[in-house]
């Protein structure tokens, strides 16, 4: 049976060549009201930390260029979340940038 041959009215499914009705389901009927769902992203990466990925990288207050990537345009310093960085090298970052700021390497 082919979905042109049904009709729904008043809660109710009718097979226009038998006649037969069935009840359906008002949780299972569309609900116009949600929305629809987005585009396709795809499975997100965990992010990991770059200085635990390869630990040839040092953090170093000498180097300022490298810190402002983890500093805002504000210049407020950046999350963890944001920046991807673990909780070990996001503390030790912290204390990088405002010993780069005291000695006026850095805004």
């Amino acid at each position: 049976m082919s979905d042109s041959e049904k009709i729904v009215e008043n809660d109710r499914v009718v097979d226009r060549n038998s006649g037969t009705a069935e009840s359906v389901d008002s949780s299972k009927q569309f609900n116009s009201a949600k929305r629809a769902p987005g585009p396709f992203r795809g499975p997100r990466r965990p992010k990991q930390c770059i200085y635990c990925v390869d630990s040839s990288k040092k953090i170093d207050y000498k180097d300022p260029l490298k810190l402002y990537r983890f500093v805002s345009d504000r210049s407020r310093i950046l999350s963890r979340r944001v920046t991807g960085l673990c909780s070990h090298h996001q503390k030790k970052m912290s204390k990088v940038i405002k010993l780069c700021r005291n000695l006026s390497l850095m805004r």
